[in-house]
């Protein structure tokens, strides 16, 4: 009797190329990504680095960051200051002007570089009170302050002013409380 040695076939797996992958029919087929992403070794798609493979993918003041699928152009300025697309240079961004700013309790916006800041109007002062929004401006009386109307005037204030109005036997003349010289005016 002779001996039988069973004959063995050796299978080795088949390898794709790069942005291949062995299909059910074993056979390599293209992989296929969405935008933002690319093949990888192991036939799964990885992201694309746009930052690192394409030159000048943001404006000059920006830097590119690298996202899942994309990226994103982030301005190199502080809060408060943005990228001039002109000169590159970060430029203050009046925040009084685009409506950025809130103020509150009659208090005028005042911008100031990478920022803004509240204050009440001349002829107005902060409230000592604390309100719900902050502190309010309250009317400076400048009657009551100090003497700013001459000796022939009298202090009437207003809110945010005040004006000097000429005593009886007095009127304005060049800026100035005249005495009226009424014999000469009744003639």
């Amino acid at each position: 009797m002779g001996s039988y040695a069973p004959h063995f076939i050796r299978c080795e797996k088949r390898k794709c190329n790069l942005g291949e992958i062995l299909n059910d029919d074993g056979l390599c087929s293209v992989v296929r990504c969405q935008n933002g992403f690319e093949p990888g070794p192991s036939g799964s798609c990885v992201d694309i680095d746009e930052c690192r493979d394409y030159d000048n993918m943001c404006r000059v003041g920006e830097t590119c960051e690298n996202t899942m699928g994309s990226y994103r152009c982030v301005g190199q300025c502080e809060l408060g200051l943005r990228v001039d697309p002109g000169t590159g240079r970060c430029r203050d961004v009046d925040e009084c002007a685009t409506g950025i700013a809130a103020c509150f309790g009659g208090k005028a916006c005042v911008n100031t570089i990478g920022s803004y800041r509240c204050e009440c109007p001349r002829g107005f002062r902060e409230s000592s009170a604390e309100s719900g929004s902050g502190k309010a401006c309250d009317d400076i009386d400048e009657c009551a302050e100090a003497s700013v109307c001459g000796i022939d005037s009298q202090c009437k204030n207003s809110p945010g002013s005040y004006r000097c109005v000429c005593k009886a036997g007095f009127q304005r003349r060049d800026g100035r409380c005249s005495d009226i010289d009424e014999c000469r005016e009744i003639r």
